[in-house]
């Protein structure tokens, strides 16, 4: 990288980081963890209505395994309907659609909660359109190979730790107008994806997040105040970044890799809201 390109790093930075002697992980930190929590407990009686399972607690419904073996789109049900009681669906739980057949999904409004690995896996899965404000566990879509577009409600104000992990195909992601935050690891190895644009709101971009989106060509960084170690490592199709003025934490090792990056600017003045 041209010694213009770490003078302009070196001062827009005000958090140093040390990086000499440290290299970045090959594989996520996250990989070998065990989800913390599960959103149901296993003494708690499952019930069967077509292709789902659910438990009750507090007079709402969990799905918590998706039984189809069909290649085929569906719309995750609202509600959960046991004798002449009515309960509304508000999460889906760890692993429940996890190497499901499914081709497209869209989630309803009710749903609070999407756990660990939901939809990992999902090896035919091209389209998912999630609704409402949920909050999201990691690997939510980890390793679904075909997955190519994305629509996020604009209620949504957080991209969880590696939720697109490993999509290898995704290329288009709708993302919503209250994003904060796009976390660690999040589209990492999304190789095919190559332009985002990112939402006035959007000011946090975590570690490694686009780490390894070998196709990445565009991304605007107007609004962003916080960019991760590793952040856009390895998007050797990145060749020209602007830096915004309002970004006051960037890391050494936060365009690592990027092997065509050869030009980089800093704005005069902060964005307009």
């Amino acid at each position: 990288m041209k010694l213009q390109f770490k003078r302009l790093l070196a001062s827009v930075m005000v958090l140093a980081v040390t990086a000499t002697g440290i290299t970045a992980p090959q594989e996520s930190v996250f990989d070998n963890l065990i989800p913390v929590n599960s959103i149901t407990a296993s003494a708690v009686t499952e019930y069967t209505s077509g292709n789902y399972k659910y438990t009750i607690s507090n007079n709402e419904a969990t799905i918590t395994k998706y039984t189809g073996t069909v290649a085929k789109a569906i719309t995750i049900p609202a509600s959960f309907k046991r004798g002449t009681k009515t309960y509304p669906v508000v999460a889906i739980d760890n692993y429940a659609f996890t190497n499901a057949p499914i081709t497209y999904v869209t989630t309803p409004s009710s749903v609070t909660r999407i756990g660990h690995m939901a939809f990992g896996n999902c090896a035919n899965l091209e389209t998912a359109c999630i609704e409402g404000k949920p909050e999201f566990d990691r690997l939510v879509f980890d390793s679904c190979p075909l997955l190519k577009t994305v629509s996020l409600s604009d209620e949504i104000t957080s991209i969880s730790q590696q939720m697109f992990e490993g999509c290898s195909s995704l290329e288009i992601v709708f993302l919503p107008r209250s994003l904060n935050t796009i976390g660690s690891y999040a589209f990492h190895r999304c190789s095919s994806l190559k332009s985002i644009t990112l939402p006035k709101s959007c000011i946090k971009i975590q570690d490694y997040a686009f780490r390894n989106c070998g196709a990445l060509s565009n991304i605007q960084l107007t609004y962003v105040s916080e960019l991760g170690e590793g952040a856009f490592e390895n998007c050797t199709s990145l060749e020209s970044i602007s830096i915004p003025k309002i970004c006051k934490k960037i890391q050494p090792s936060t365009f690592d890799g990027c092997s065509s990056l050869t030009n980089v600017k800093q704005p005069l003045s902060n964005p307009t809201r």
